[in-house]
C-alpha cells in the first residue's frame, strides 16, 4: 500500500486488531500532523448479554463507545478528510449484520455502525471522501483470549468461536490489518 506522506489516525491502537492495523501504516512512512485516513477502531464488546438481561447502564455504555465514538470520529474527521480526499475506515464485526449469540446490544450497536458508513459514503462520496466498513466474522485478540481462558470451560469457547463462523475459524489480527491495507489503498481513489 502506498501510504508514504499519508497522515493516518487509528483509534484503539494499543492491543488486538488496533495495534496490528497501527504497524502498517508506520512501517509504510504515514506522517504525523495530517489526516487523509482515519481507521474508527475503538469499541466495547463486554457485556456479553442478552437483551432482557442488558440494564440501561450496560446499554448506554455500549451505544457511547461503539456508536457515538464511531459517529464523532467520523462526523469531526470530515473536514480534514474532504480537503485531502481521504478514506475513513469502520471496524464492525459480521455480528452487525447476522446478531451474535449473548451479544444483543453489541450486535445492534454494529449494525448501526454498518448504517453510519452507508450514509456516510453516499453523503461524501461527491466529496471524494470513501467510506467503508470491515466486518470481520471473529478475530483472536489478547482481549478475546483472555475472555475465553477465564470460562468454565475455555477449550469449548474456542470450539464454539471456531466453528460458528463461515470459515470455522477466528482469524488474527494481522489478517483484519492485512485487509484494513487493502480497503485502504490510495490507488483506488
Amino acid at each position: 500500500m502506498k501510504l508514504a506522506g499519508q497522515g493516518v489516525l487509528i483509534t484503539a491502537a494499543a492491543t488486538g486488531i488496533g495495534e496490528a492495523c497501527a504497524r502498517q501504516p508506520a512501517a509504510d512512512g504515514a506522517r504525523v500532523g495530517a489526516l487523509d485516513i482515519l481507521i474508527n477502531h475503538a469499541g466495547l464488546t463486554l457485556p456479553a448479554s442478552i437483551v432482557q438481561d442488558t440494564s440501561d447502564s450496560e446499554f448506554d455504555r455500549l451505544i457511547a463507545v461503539n456508536l457515538r465514538g464511531t459517529f464523532n470520529g467520523c462526523r469531526f474527521a470530515y473536514p480534514h478528510l474532504g480537503t485531502s480526499r481521504g478514506n475513513v475506515l469502520n471496524i464492525s464485526i459480521m455480528a452487525g449484520i447476522t446478531g451474535q449469540e449473548r451479544h444483543a446490544v453489541y450486535a445492534a450497536t454494529k449494525g448501526a455502525i454498518n448504517a453510519l458508513t452507508e450514509s456516510c459514503a453516499v453523503d461524501w462520496g461527491k466529496s471524494d471522501v470513501r467510506c467503508d466498513a470491515l466486518c470481520p466474522a471473529g478475530v483472536w485478540t489478547d482481549a478475546l483470549r483472555a475472555w475465553a481462558n477465564v470460562q468454565a470451560d475455555p477449550r469449548a469457547i474456542d470450539d464454539y468461536l471456531n466453528r460458528i463462523f463461515a470459515r470455522r475459524r477466528c482469524d488474527g489480527s494481522r489478517n483484519c490489518a492485512d485487509t484494513n491495507s487493502q480497503k485502504l489503498n490510495t490507488d483506488s481513489n
